[in-house]
This record gives C-alpha cells, sequence and structure tokens, in this order.
C-alpha cells in the first residue's frame, strides 16, 4: 500500500489482529482499550490471551474507564485513561437555538424520561418497567437501535422506542427530554463502562438518573470534591 513507518491503532484484540500487527513495520502501536472482552460474551472471552499479548507489546496503552485501567496496568506500564468525550460546541448550538422538538416527541406528553443510544441487553428493563408503571404519566422514551428483545417495555403505553436516529439529531431529543437516564444493570461488564451519553445529557443541561455504575459514582466523587 506504498506507506511505511505507520502508527498502528487497534481497538479489536484479535489474534488476525496481532499477526497483522507483527508483519508491519511500524513506529508505534496504540492499543485503545474499550470494552472488558473478558466478560462481555462468551466468544469474545476467546480473545483474552491475545488481548493480553497485545497489552504486553503495545507502545501506549488508552482506556477508558478505571476499571479498564486497573486491569491493563497488570501487562502494562504505559497506560492512560482517555474518556470518551463530547463535542460541546455541536450541543451548546441546539441548547442555545428555539429549534422546534423533533416531530417523532411533539405528540408525546410531558414530561419525558429520555434514554439515548443502543436498546441492548445490559439495560435493565424490569427496573424501567417498574419505574413506567409506577409513573404512568410519565413518558419513557428510548432513542437508538434495538439490539435484544424489548417486549417487557414495548407492551406499556408509556413507553416510546423511536430507533436509531442520526447523530447531528441527537441533541435536539435530549433538548426535550424533561430528565435522562443511564438505566444499565451493574455487572462485571458494566463495571468497565463509561457511558458516554452521561457527557452527552450534561451538555444539554439535563438532570441524569443512572444505576450506581462505578463510572458515575466516579463523576460524582469528583464533583462533591469540587465544592
Amino acid at each position: 500500500m506504498h506507506f511505511s513507518n505507520p502508527i498502528i491503532w487497534v481497538f479489536l484484540p484479535t489474534p488476525l489482529g496481532l499477526d497483522i500487527i507483527n508483519n508491519i513495520n511500524s513506529r508505534l502501536v496504540i492499543y485503545y482499550c474499550i470494552d472488558n472482552f473478558r466478560v462481555s460474551s462468551k466468544s469474545a472471552k476467546k480473545i483474552k490471551n491475545s488481548e493480553i499479548r497485545l497489552l504486553k507489546n503495545s507502545d501506549l496503552v488508552f482506556v477508558t474507564s478505571r476499571e479498564l485501567y486497573d486491569y491493563c496496568c497488570q501487562y502494562s506500564s504505559r497506560v492512560h485513561i482517555f474518556p470518551f468525550a463530547v463535542n460541546i460546541g455541536r450541543f451548546e448550538k441546539i441548547r442555545a437555538s428555539k429549534i422546534p422538538a423533533p416531530e417523532e416527541l411533539r405528540d408525546i406528553r410531558r414530561p419525558i424520561i429520555g434514554y439515548i443510544g443502543g436498546v441492548h441487553k445490559w439495560i435493565d428493563f424490569g427496573l424501567v418497567a417498574e419505574a413506567a408503571k409506577a409513573y404512568p404519566e410519565y413518558a419513557f422514551v428510548f432513542v437508538g437501535p434495538l439490539q435484544t428483545d424489548v417486549s417487557a417495555l414495548s407492551c406499556l403505553p408509556n413507553v416510546y422506542f423511536l430507533g436509531q436516529k442520526a447523530h447531528d439529531a441527537i441533541p435536539n431529543f435530549i433538548k426535550n427530554f424533561s430528565v435522562c437516564i443511564i438505566p444499565y444493570q451493574v455487572t462485571d461488564y458494566t463495571n468497565n463502562v463509561y457511558p458516554t451519553k452521561l457527557n452527552e445529557y450534561l451538555a444539554m443541561g439535563k438532570p441524569v438518573v443512572s444505576t450506581n455504575l462505578p463510572e458515575i459514582a466516579s463523576f460524582n466523587n469528583q464533583i462533591i470534591m469540587l465544592y
């Protein structure tokens, strides 16, 4: 491909990935660790050993959470926490504007309890269902691709699934939420997760209600220390 002395940035530590890395004369290898593959799924467990080899051989390792940092530090002394961020300018522009609410929200009653992101198996659907039943006057709105069975919630009259939206449209949905939620189960997997949606919610000035994830607890502790 006529390149030389490249910097390799990899986030999927598969055996095939290692083979490619080992056959390229690179200037630098960076492993961007964004997931706990050891507990995310049965198939993902298979790359545990190749991930350890990648950690040992990488020149730099970036991680997105404290739990991932602690794990990676077992195999490398070159680990740095580099959490997800948000485009403040883009979100602030929508926050300050007077654009109308997205059409999908116009006929949904307020207050809206909103969620942005993939609707996946790590969401505590039982918890959300209990909340929706306890507060039938609230609308619970999920904006994002459906990645698991949602029948436990779709049968409830005040729960809405609006599907995946373009990223540029996300700020306006959040702007029209009354409260934003991160209703993840607390598991070995989610203990390693930094939910990007936290940044997006806060960039729009919204109150956030979350389950007790380690990264959320860490964020709250930092805020307390500031004050």
